[in-house]
């Protein structure tokens, strides 16, 4: 058996082949990992997102979370699935919780050397008192200085602030912390 596999592949022969070109497939591999890095660096982040879709049974209005879990009066002439019941306990309080830990009211922005890239982990937390629809649009470039201080500069007019951490200060009216 191991004859008629020597006289199909020669392994010495495979072996000596690879000896001798030993610089081109470790070029090749460092070669390749250099492209593969840069590609993951430089392009745009792609994420996977599922979700359930809910759907109504007696074109009734849904139950809030409080009806499904005290089983009101007024919910029990409505009936739900069991699954259903389940999606609807679900979703509420893990939008609400996942939505107000992301923080998707503020986008940070990190500047590299090459490309401004979208950061979901930022170095600095902003914190909004108030009504912050006033601030939709508006765009701020933050500076560190030292470990006390930053530099806040607003884009649209250029003018530039030093400030110190957990500091409050007003920008257009709002109240934010640093």
């Amino acid at each position: 058996m191991s004859n008629q596999l020597d006289e199909l592949v020669d392994f010495k022969q495979i072996f000596l082949k690879v000896y001798r070109n030993w610089f081109l497939i470790l070029f090749s591999l460092i070669f390749s990992f250099i492209v593969a890095s840069i590609y993951n660096r430089y392009t745009t982040e792609l994420f996977l997102c599922e979700s359930s879709v809910l759907i109504q049974e007696d074109n009734s209005t849904l139950p809030t979370a409080s009806e499904l879990i005290y089983e009101n009066k007024s919910y029990n002439k409505r009936k739900l699935s069991k699954e259903n019941k389940a999606l609807v306990l679900k979703s509420y309080p893990l939008v609400y919780k996942t939505l107000s830990d992301l923080r998707f009211d503020i986008s940070y922005f990190i500047e590299g050397n090459i490309k401004v890239t979208e950061s979901y982990d930022a170095p600095i937390s902003i914190v909004c008192s108030g009504d912050i629809s006033d601030l939709h649009g508006k765009s701020l470039k933050i500076d560190i200085i030292d470990e006390n201080r930053f530099s806040i500069i607003d884009i649209s007019n250029k003018n530039e602030l030093i400030r110190s951490f957990n500091e409050k200060f007003l920008y257009h009216g709002i109240e934010l912390v640093v």
